[in-house]
């Protein structure tokens, strides 16, 4: 399928921002079907309008390119398809959330020091998850594994098993739903503290259960849509965000985390163009 996100340059030679998909979904530890997801979330875009009401942006003014999906029909092939790849300014669409480790990898090969900013409502901490070391539930710490668990920093969170908790709180920096919603989003955004470079990475199970059921793993009592985009636009304007991913749309039970996820992606791209 050749279709792209909306509003795509027809080549990429001036493009400021890219847009990759990776339909993976291998690992995915309970519902697959996020692997359909980088399409649907494509054709989602192409019924929402391209200018930015909230920053008065016509996106297509900025210049950004689809460059379609990656070879990933296992995990390793996901590895070997980033090689080489400058993800810079990419927003990369998944796919299960595994696909954030191969992604971490290629860009700390690039930058040398990276940190990782999550927005999930589970912690995806586990060392393994029936047996299975790289699935969804355990991406986070095999990340932390390459960039330390200083350089790790989740938000929203309000789901996990007691031995995750255990083996991150004394470790991982956790900004969870309940003090977001005490303290307030921008408040949050300043407990960011990183002085290198971040790869943001975007659960849309970050959702409460009523607006993001079509997802991975759905989680009752998350963030509003409003919320997510707000937070995910106040992280980027505030911090040096990189390259991003948003991950865990299931369009087989629905397509509002489709449209969601497009409209991050807009969001994204409005920030990172010439007009910032």
């Amino acid at each position: 399928m050749n279709l792209k996100f909306t509003g795509s340059l027809s080549e990429p030679e001036f493009a400021e921002v890219g847009i990759i998909g990776i339909p993976f979904d291998e690992n995915a530890s309970f519902r697959r079907g996020s692997g359909f997801a980088p399409n649907s979330i494509r054709m989602a875009s192409h019924e929402l309008e391209t200018f930015l009401w909230n920053r008065k942006i016509e996106l297509t003014d900025i210049g950004y390119y689809d460059y379609g999906d990656i070879a990933a029909g296992s995990y390793d092939e996901v590895f070997k398809s980033l090689e080489g790849l400058n993800l810079s300014r990419n927003i990369i669409l998944g796919g299960d959330h595994s696909i954030s480790l191969p992604i971490v990898k290629q860009l700390r090969d690039e930058y040398g020091d990276l940190a990782v900013v999550s927005i999930d409502s589970h912690t995806d901490f586990r060392d393994d998850y029936c047996g299975n070391r790289f699935s969804n539930a355990c991406v986070m710490r095999r990340i932390s594994e390459v960039i330390g668990t200083d350089n790790l920093i989740e938000i929203g969170i309000c789901s996990s098993s007691e031995d995750e908790y255990l083996d991150m709180k004394d470790s991982v920096k956790v900004l969870d739903l309940e003090m977001m919603r005490k303290d307030g989003l921008e408040e949050i955004v300043s407990r960011i503290d990183s002085t290198c470079e971040i790869y943001l990475s975007v659960d849309i199970d970050s959702l409460d259960l009523a607006s993001g059921y079509a997802v991975g793993n759905p989680e009752p009592d998350g963030m509003s849509i409003s919320e997510l985009i707000r937070l995910v636009g106040g992280i980027v304007d505030g911090k040096d965000v990189v390259a991003c991913d948003i991950v865990e749309v299931n369009p087989l039970f629905g397509k509002e985390t489709s449209f969601v996820s497009a409209r991050i992606a807009m969001e994204l791209i409005g920030r990172w163009g010439r007009f910032n």
